[in-house]
C-alpha cells in the first residue's frame, strides 16, 4: 500500500473525567431534594455545576430518581400531617386542604372597604405634578379646594 492508501486515524480526544455519582452521594440528592432544593443548589451543596450534575443525572438514572423520590416523600410527610390536623378539627388545615383540593372557596370572608383619598400637587404654572393616596377613616364629602379660585 502507498502512503495515500493509508488512513490516519484522528488524534483521540482527551476524555474528560466523568463524575460519578457515589451511593451516599445519591442519597444526599435525596436527602436535598426533600428539602426542596432545586438542581442548582444541589450542585452548589455538592461542588459541582449545574450542566455536570444534568450530565451525570442522564449517566445514572438512579439520580433523577432520588430527586423525584425526595421530593415526593417530604410531600407525603407534609400531607399526612396537614390531613391528621384537619380531621382533628383545625380550621387553617382543613381550610387550606379543601381550598387547594377541592377548588374550595371561602365566601365568609367579606372585602375589606377603604376609603382613600387622593392629594394632587399643581405646579405654579397649572400643571400637574404629584398625586399620591392618603387614607382617611370616614369620608362624607369631597372637599375641593383651588387656590386662586375667586368662587369660594
Amino acid at each position: 500500500m502507498n502512503d495515500q492508501q493509508i488512513k490516519k486515524k484522528p488524534p483521540r480526544k482527551p476524555q474528560k473525567n466523568l463524575t460519578i455519582f457515589s451511593d451516599d452521594q445519591i442519597q444526599q440528592v435525596e436527602t436535598l431534594s426533600g428539602f426542596c432544593l432545586k438542581v442548582p443548589e444541589i450542585a452548589a451543596v455538592m461542588k459541582i455545576s449545574e450542566s455536570t450534575f444534568y450530565e451525570v443525572a442522564k449517566r445514572q438514572p438512579q439520580v433523577s430518581e432520588a430527586l423525584r423520590q425526595g421530593r415526593a416523600k417530604v410531600k407525603a410527610t407534609i400531607s399526612q400531617s396537614l390531613i391528621k390536623n384537619a380531621a382533628a378539627g383545625d380550621y387553617k388545615s382543613q381550610a387550606f386542604y379543601l381550598a387547594r383540593q377541592a377548588g374550595w372557596i371561602d365566601k365568609s370572608e367579606k372585602p375589606v372597604e377603604q376609603n382613600v383619598t387622593f392629594v394632587v400637587e399643581m405646579s405654579d404654572e397649572g400643571k400637574f405634578k404629584t398625586a399620591r393616596p392618603r387614607e382617611v377613616k370616614k369620608l362624607d364629602a369631597i372637599d375641593v379646594d383651588f387656590e386662586g379660585d375667586d368662587d369660594g
